[in-house]
């Protein structure tokens, strides 16, 4: 299992042969100019400033495709975010290859953009020869990262060993044997880090979000291991949903004012603003 990240080079303009020809030596300004820290100013000479919350990532979840237009505002807010991108084609890869599930997952992998399929599992008591035949189908089918799986219909810890199997199946079909498995659970499990690179612990109204406490395990765990998909939380509510995310320790979020029954299906009407929170 691992995290993707998306890495920016720069090159050195004027630094090849040829540079300086038919100069003599360097001047006294030549050499100040050489030394001087590099203007960060803007036009409107105020310095450059970092986001509020540029350590954190966006990693959003997405079960209806929309508009050409919203697919490509999704991607590019997550790339500008180094995010990530949870979908569920069908209830899980449906039962043959989507054209524009399958554009949607080549564009993200074009964007540095790593995209996890969604594959049910029954609360972990599902057949594992069904879950990695699923999981075979995405890499068949699609350019993926790895898994969504969802603990919804488990009730205790023991229900965690079929989530670690299930990576397991989605490690072998990976081709660098190493999948993005995220992991969306509500358990009190510190099990779950066993098996998952990433743990959705809230998946919940603002209301709700705003009153959650850390789970113990959290605590002594980079916060790139913890995610939250926040929903119904107005355009002044989004600055804090994403202050308590960090409190919490958590480094994935995704914060829509849709409510809970179109959270997966629409981008919030905020979407740039929320990808100017931590976007480079």
């Amino acid at each position: 299992m691992g995290l993707l990240l998306l890495a920016l080079g720069c090159g050195v303009a004027g630094s090849g042969p040829g540079a300086g020809e038919g100069e003599t030596g360097a001047t006294a300004e030549d050499s100040a100019a050489d030394t001087a820290p590099p203007d960060t100013a803007g036009d409107s000479g105020e310095e450059v400033q970092a986001p509020p919350y540029a350590g954190m990532h966006l990693l959003a979840p997405l079960a209806a495709l929309g508009t050409a237009e919203a697919q490509a505002e999704l991607v590019s807010g997550l790339a500008a975010s180094r995010g990530s991108l949870a979908v569920n084609p069908s209830d899980g890869p449906g039962t043959a290859r989507d054209g524009s599930w399958g554009a949607l997952f080549s564009a993200g992998a074009a964007a540095g953009v790593p995209v996890v399929g969604f594959v049910p599992t029954e609360g972990g008591a599902r057949d594992g020869d069904d879950v990695a035949r699923e999981l075979g189908r995405y890499v068949a089918w699609y350019d993926g990262a790895g898994v969504w799986l969802s603990t919804s219909g488990a009730s205790a810890c023991s229900a965690v060993a079929a989530y670690t199997e299930a990576a397991g199946h989605a490690d072998s079909a990976d081709a660098d044997k190493d999948a993005l498995v995220v992991i969306q659970s509500d358990l009190d499990c510190p099990e779950l880090l066993d098996a998952a690179d990433v743990v959705v612990v809230a998946a919940e109204s603002a209301s709700a979000f705003g009153a959650r406490a850390a789970r113990d395990w959290m605590g002594a765990e980079s916060p790139e291991r913890f995610a939250a998909w926040v929903w119904e939380a107005d355009a002044a509510a989004l600055p804090g949903v994403f202050e308590h995310a960090r409190e919490l320790g958590i480094g994935h979020v995704y914060v829509t004012d849709a409510p809970e029954a179109a959270a997966f299906t629409t981008l919030p009407t905020y979407w740039a603003d929320e990808v100017a929170l931590i976007a480079r």
